[in-house]
C-alpha cells in the first residue's frame, strides 16, 4: 500500500492483510517522518516514493540527496521508488521535458540511490514504459508498475504491481491505492536450475 498525508490513519490499517508501506516524500509530505516513524514500529516493512518535478540532471540529483538526507535516521527495508510521470489532473512544471531528459534524470536519481546502498526502483504505468522511459537503458533497475486491468498489460519485468487506486480500508475515508508485490521464488541449488 501506499502512503502519504492523504491517507492518515496508519493505525486503522490491518497489519496481517497489509504487510509494507511505500511512504510519500514528495514535498516534503507533511507527515513524512511521522508516517514513516509509525510504520516501523508497527512492524511494516518500509519503502519511500518520490513524485518527482525535475526538469534537469542537476535537480534529479537534488532530489536523490533530499530523500537520503530526510531518511537517514530511518531502517528503510524496501526501495527507494523515483515517479517521473506527468501531472495529469493539473499543469506542472514537467510539462515540457522531453523523453531523453527524463530518463536521464530517472538514472542520475536511481545511481545516487544505489550509491548510498539502498535499492532504487522506478514507477510507471504502460503509457510511460512504452512511449517515454527508454526500457533498454533503465533494464538494471526494478519497476513498480501501476495498471488497473485484471491482469497487467505489460511485456516487461516488474517486482511490485499497483492493481487499483480504490482499495477501501477500515479506518480511512479516501480510497487507496494498493499493490502486490511480486517476489521473485527462490530455487534451491540442488534442483539443478
Amino acid at each position: 500500500m501506499d502512503f502519504s498525508s492523504l491517507t492518515k490513519r496508519l493505525d486503522a490499517i490491518n497489519k496481517p492483510a497489509i504487510h509494507s508501506l511505500i511512504v510519500n516524500f514528495s514535498g516534503i509530505d507533511e507527515n513524512f517522518h511521522e508516517n514513516v516513524k509509525n510504520a516501523i514500529e508497527a512492524g511494516f516493512d518500509v519503502g519511500v516514493y518520490v513524485y518527482s518535478q525535475a526538469i534537469n540532471e542537476e535537480e534529479a540529483l537534488e532530489e536523490a540527496e533530499l530523500v537520503l538526507n530526510e531518511i537517514k535516521d530511518y531502517e528503510i527495508t524496501l526501495p527507494i521508488v523515483y515517479d517521473p510521470e506527468s501531472v495529469g489532473w493539473d499543469t506542472a512544471r514537467t510539462d515540457d521535458v522531453q523523453p531523453s531528459v527524463f530518463n536521464n534524470n530517472t538514472i542520475v536519481f536511481c545511481e545516487k540511490i544505489r550509491e548510498a546502498g539502498y535499492e532504487p526502483m522506478i514507477y510507471a504505468n504502460h503509457i510511460w514504459e512504452a512511449f517515454i522511459l527508454d526500457m533498454g537503458r533503465l533494464r538494471d533497475y526494478k519497476f513498480w508498475y501501476a495498471d488497473y486491468e485484471d491482469s497487467p498489460q505489460l511485456p516487461y519485468d516488474f517486482e511490485f504491481w499497483q492493481y487499483t487506486s480504490t482499495m477501501k480500508v477500515n479506518g480511512i475515508n479516501k480510497e487507496c491505492d494498493a499493490d502486490i508485490w511480486i517476489r521473485p521464488r527462490e530455487v534451491p541449488a540442488s534442483s539443478g536450475l
